[in-house]
């Protein structure tokens, strides 16, 4: 996931998640350690 791609999608779980709660800065955090833990975050269309 690129950078574009991530930042949209930390928007839009901070606009309809309880995810609001978090700074951008710890929810990229989150989705790096998912990443680093092998999960594949894609985007669907």
């Amino acid at each position: 996931m690129n950078e574009a791609d991530l930042g949209e999608l930390v928007r839009l779980l901070q606009a309809h998640t309880p995810l609001e709660r978090l700074s951008n800065m710890e929810a990229r955090t989150v989705f790096e350690f998912m990443a680093q833990r092998g999960y594949q975050i894609a985007k669907v269309s």
